[in-house]
């Protein structure tokens, strides 16, 4: 069946098909359901002449028009270059503690480690 139809449908947009599976196709009912279905669809795409609305085009033509307004305004190569590079030095100055580790070694020589609540011993076997 699904072989007919596809005979059929082939023969409908002008593709090559094989005579035999044409007239196997038409020899068999459904496919010639089928067919019928397949001219009644294509008549109604051609008769089909729906238009957008003139409202719809001029919301269209608004939002590509605000798109190409935002395309003019191009920031030049060298602009965008200067942009990133006063970002990763920004930073990089924010970072100063990655930057100057002596800073972290004196604060840590600073805060003593905490007193022990408990002291827990193990005994090794055999001694």
């Amino acid at each position: 069946m699904d072989a007919h139809l596809e005979t059929l449908s082939a023969l409908l947009d002008g593709g090559p098909i094989e005579i035999p599976a044409l007239e196997a196709a038409l020899a068999d009912t459904d496919a010639r359901r089928g067919l019928v279905d397949f001219v009644r669809l294509r008549q109604l795409a051609r008769e089909d002449i729906a238009m957008p609305t003139s409202n719809f085009a001029e919301r269209v033509e608004r939002a590509v028009g605000r798109s190409r307004a935002f395309a003019r305004l191009r920031v030049p190569l060298p602009l965008a270059a200067a942009a990133v590079v006063l970002a990763l030095l920004g930073g990089a100055l924010i970072d100063m503690k990655s930057l100057l580790p002596q800073r972290e070694q004196e604060q840590t020589a600073q805060v003593p480690p905490p007193q022990p609540s408990r002291v827990l011993q193990f005994d090794a076997p055999g001694r």
